[in-house]
């Protein structure tokens, strides 16, 4: 080895927070969506299945009406722009309101896309529009009865 009295400074200007934040970015996740154990007043079903009946569809018996799959789809340039921004606030240790953010965001793009569904989805069939009006609903949208799917649709910080 040869010294040539040279001295090498390493200054850090983030990179190793950075690092750091992408080793453990595979580990951190925001859910949106339905979690079980709220009941749908309704029919006293679990909440995250009458959506999940919704978002899929029962063959013969409820159309694939998808508004979670499909609000990712369309946004999903959005939400990756979005994912970007606060990723830059995670590196700086801010990473429960980086992905709370991005939770809200996602939530509520799902809310409007509900609030949206006559404009898109299947219509509801003639049987239901009449068996709303019985039971004194007004409307004929899809995707809302009582409000309650939309008003619960939530999130919440992934655990592993």
């Amino acid at each position: 080895m040869v010294k040539t009295g040279a001295k090498v400074k390493d200054i850090d200007k983030g990179f190793k927070a950075l690092q750091m934040a992408l080793f453990q970015e595979d580990k951190k996740a925001v859910d949106v969506g339905y979690f079980s154990g709220e009941i749908f007043e309704e029919n006293g079903e679990d909440l995250a299945s009458v959506a999940r009946q919704n978002e899929f569809g029962i063959p013969g018996h409820i159309p694939e009406r998808s508004f979670m799959r499909s609000t990712y789809d369309q946004n999903k340039d959005q939400i990756m722009k979005a994912y970007t921004l606060y990723f830059k606030a995670e590196t700086k240790g801010l990473t429960t309101k980086a992905f709370l953010k991005l939770g809200a965001l996602v939530t509520g793009m799902i809310k409007k896309k509900i609030k949206t569904a006559k404009s898109w989805a299947v219509p509801n069939a003639p049987a239901t529009i009449a068996a709303k009006t019985r039971a004194g609903k007004v409307g004929d949208a899809p995707l809302i009865d009582t409000g309650q799917m939309m008003n619960s649709i939530d999130f919440r910080e992934a655990n592993d």
